[in-house]
């Protein structure tokens, strides 16, 4: 088996001990061998869904939410669902389940370059 040697930020690796310790894993190389293994077979399956979860910032920035919302409906051939809700701390939560394939990857790059939205999730389904 190969060694290879990684750098991460102090605060990172004190995370990753701690969920190594939560979740019983023997150390530190057994756990990210097992989160590589499982990110390289997500790689290998076939999913149909894409959906992509974004917290935007409509209290400072106002457009934001109408800007994502825009970018959602240029591809509505794949929309399949698009969920809103506000947050009440001057922040919003929005959910888009979109078609897996290009236009879902293209789409979560343009919400990620939107002034004003502070964090995006994506999974596949």
């Amino acid at each position: 088996m190969a060694i290879i040697t990684i750098s991460m930020p102090d605060e990172v690796l004190v995370a990753l001990d701690k969920l190594v310790t939560e979740l019983g894993y023997p150390s530190r190389s057994e756990f990210i061998r097992d989160a590589v293994m499982e990110k390289l077979g997500d790689q290998t399956k076939q999913y149909k869904y894409r959906i992509i979860i974004a917290v935007s910032n409509h209290k400072r920035y106002p457009r934001v939410d109408e800007k994502i919302m825009a970018s959602s409906y240029r591809i509505a051939q794949s929309l399949r669902a698009l969920y809103h809700q506000d947050l009440g701390d001057g922040r919003c939560l929005t959910i888009i389940v979109v078609d897996e394939g290009t236009s879902a990857s293209l789409l979560s790059s343009k919400i990620r370059a939107i002034k004003g939205v502070e964090q995006v999730k994506t999974y596949r389904i």
